[in-house]
């Protein structure tokens, strides 16, 4: 076989060109290499960038929410320092600024019971006031326009609310027993008297006289009776441990709550007329749902008994008074205790 013979010449040009080949893959293996090595250069810095700048988010959030926390304790403390200002201006020479600041503590920095109490206390101080006498204090109630006062248990007598001055006289000869409750209607010319004998008569405020009797609760002694917005309904509490919803113009029972272990003391409407709140001798409040007549929660409110209840305006409070001395504040929708107001040495109501 003939073999190809290179010349010197091409034997050089031929190993040249693969050292030069060799040179092209080192450096293009060279470049690689520094291209992964930039890549992940980049990769650590921001990585490392990303853990400094959490951090420092993290870091300043934490001062942000420690800062917030810290204003709102001040303000809180704002709030009690202008209550116990409030308090000590009664004693002082313009107790009428004892209002003022305490509606600054509720007005312009976060809720505290102490500001509350300094308002009741200020206005309680700075109000005039006219005592009104009787033959009895089974009940009191102020007529929806403010204008008159009524109260008895003997005997209803009507009050001049401005002069305390006698305008009618409920003759006790037409009340078959104790009064215990009263209630005006919003007309303010007429009131729901009710009696320990079981009876409510709707009566005229001018001449006293009886236009309907009726018994929601049989013989039994009724508690305490409410009238609804429209006047066409009223809401009875009585000894037989139940409230009852009735109409006014015919006496007709359109509801029941029951399931007390004692007496129903106070059953009250709540502000939007949707749900009941009883309270009872057994220590216990239960809210109902008007519609159904069925229980939505109870609160284990005044191991000696519940003397009265009250609800907030808005609806999101309720107030409880209680025979152990204590009046209490809860959370309507949760049932959750708010706060206890301490201060009396026998029962409330």
């Amino acid at each position: 076989t003939t073999g190809l013979v290179l010349t010197p010449a091409e034997v050089a040009y031929l190993e040249a060109s693969l050292a030069a080949e060799r040179e092209r893959e080192a450096r293009r293996a060279r470049q690689t290499r520094s291209q992964r090595n930039l890549r992940r250069a980049l990769m650590g810095a921001l990585t490392v960038g990303l853990i400094i700048s959490t951090a420092l988010a993290i870091f300043a959030f934490s001062r942000q929410r420690a800062a917030s926390a810290s204003e709102q304790q001040a303000l809180r403390q704002a709030s009690i320092g202008l209550a116990a200002q409030a308090i000590a201006q009664l004693d002082g020479d313009a107790p009428e600024r004892a209002v003022l600041l305490a509606l600054a503590a509720l007005e312009e920095y976060p809720y505290m019971p102490q500001a509350e109490s300094a308002l009741a206390q200020a206005v309680y101080a700075t109000l005039p006031y006219t005592d009104l006498l009787s033959s009895g204090s089974g009940a009191v109630s102020y007529a929806p326009d403010g204008a008159h006062i009524a109260g008895g248990e003997l005997d209803v007598r009507i009050w001049d609310a401005v002069s305390g001055e006698v305008v009618a006289v409920i003759d006790p000869r037409t009340l078959d027993s104790v009064v215990t409750s009263i209630e005006w209607l919003s007309d303010n010319g007429r009131l729901l008297v009710a009696g320990a004998d079981g009876a409510i008569t709707v009566r005229e405020m001018a001449t006293g006289k009886a236009q309907a009797r009726y018994l929601p609760h049989g013989s039994v002694a009724v508690n305490a009776v409410h009238v609804s917005a429209d006047d066409r309904r009223a809401l009875s509490a009585g000894e037989d441990g139940a409230a009852r919803i009735w109409l006014i113009e015919s006496g007709e029972i359109v509801q029941r709550f029951a399931g007390h272990g004692g007496a129903v003391n106070d059953a009250i409407w709540s502000p939007d007329e949707l749900q009941v709140a009883t309270g009872s001798s057994d220590g216990i409040i239960r809210l109902w749902d008007v519609e159904r007549g069925e229980e939505i929660r109870q609160y284990n409110a005044h191991p000696g008994g519940v003397t009265a209840l009250s609800w907030s305006a808005d609806g999101k409070r309720l107030a409880s008074s209680g025979a152990d001395g204590l009046g209490r504040v809860w959370d309507a929708a949760t049932g959750a205790l708010l706060f206890t107001l301490t201060g009396h040495d026998a029962s409330v109501r």
